[in-house]
């Protein structure tokens, strides 16, 4: 049976439609923290069978990131039409926790200068969260702020995002302290070099003696926040935006680090009295009685606005016809202020479930 690689990452079917910048960012959040908490390193004190299950589950979450990370092999993936045998096979052949890591654990991610052998003082972002809002008609059409609760990652307060029990951290053994690793590969007669983040400190340059029991020695925990954000007018359901700033706080790697970005994607609920025909147009549909639609009519109509429009129908007035108003609409979310859409009263006929005498005798005289 194929492997689903969004399952082993955790990625939902919502998460899977994000754009690709956005999916790749998610992806990298997803695998980092998977990639932490599998480690080798991090389950030293463990049974043989709880190391063997690690092992495997590390060894999964690598793959699964290998084919996604790359938008061609995932496009195959997703298509069902692609034998991924082979590169799997000299994907593993690099060994356990080799070059897998170096398609996640890349030079910008922990501020490495590959060029200098060394750390650099790039910024270190943390991860991005993903929300999903329902709101109403009316908020979509005004937008405006609106407050919103999520869980992110913050710095471990009881070990001050070190990940050790002890709050202190140790120079790693394998890469003495520098973040990165001198991977050697033989391709027939010739050797190859590769300079590729550290996998076993995580490109850090520390490493730490006993994990802490608070976050297991991410040197992250989740957290329950409520803030405000301002929602865009004119957005319609399955749109995303981004706030910058409101995700996860970085790993305490050293050097600056910011914040990751909150991406909200929105669902606007159905109105009992306007419907949303696509992004920028409204109709409503009133049932008129058969008679009144053959004498004609006047009638007012609310607006989205808090205003009202008047319909002034004329006798035999259609079933389905339609009156409008230019800029009575939805605002465009990507438009200039002012840009509306429209807005349509539709009429449709109201039949009576049943006829009196004098209204059938009429009926047959006309």
């Amino acid at each position: 049976m194929e492997k689903n690689y969004y399952d082993i990452l955790g990625i939902s079917e919502d998460e899977k439609k994000l754009p690709q910048e956005d999916f790749q960012n998610l992806l990298k959040q997803k695998y980092r923290k998977l990639a932490q908490k599998y480690h080798p390193d991090m389950h030293v004190n463990d049974t043989e069978a709880q190391k063997k299950d690690a092992e495997e589950k590390f060894k999964e979450i690598n793959e699964a990131n290998a084919i996604l990370s790359d938008p061609e092999k995932r496009q195959q993936y997703d298509n069902g039409g692609a034998d991924f045998s082979d590169f799997l096979k000299n994907f593993h052949s690099w060994g356990f926790g080799g070059s897998p890591f170096s398609s996640f654990f890349r030079d910008s991610d922990f501020g490495f200068n590959t060029g200098g052998g060394g750390r650099g003082m790039a910024v270190v972002k943390g991860d991005d969260v993903n929300i999903r809002i329902h709101i109403s008609l009316d908020k979509a059409y005004h937008g405006g702020d609106m407050a919103v609760t999520y869980t992110k990652s913050v710095i471990c307060d009881h070990c001050h995002g070190t990940g050790s029990k002890d709050g202190k951290t140790h120079e790693c053994p394998h890469c003495h302290g520098t973040g990165t690793l001198r991977i050697e590969k033989r391709q027939g007669n010739m050797f190859m070099q590769q300079i590729a983040p550290c996998h076993y400190c995580g490109g850090t340059g520390k490493m730490v003696s006993s994990p802490c029991s608070e976050c297991g020695g991410t040197g992250l925990k989740s957290v329950k926040v409520t803030e405000t954000i301002q929602i865009p007018a004119g957005i319609n359901s399955e749109m995303a935006f981004k706030v910058q700033g409101l995700g996860s706080e970085a790993p305490n790697v050293g050097g600056k680090s910011v914040n990751g970005d909150l991406i909200v994607i929105v669902n606007v609920d159905n109105d009992g009295y306007f419907t949303r025909v696509d992004d920028m147009n409204l109709v409503h549909y009133d049932e008129v009685p058969f008679n009144e639609a053959m004498l004609g009519f006047k009638k007012k109509y609310r607006t989205i606005d808090g205003g009202e429009v008047e319909v002034n129908a004329p006798e035999c007035t259609k079933d389905g016809k339609a009156f409008y108003f230019r800029g009575k609409g939805m605002p465009n979310v990507n438009g200039r202020s002012g840009d509306r859409g429209d807005y349509a009263v539709v009429i449709k006929y109201k039949y009576p479930s049943s006829l009196t005498n004098k209204q059938r005798t009429v009926l047959k005289e006309w």
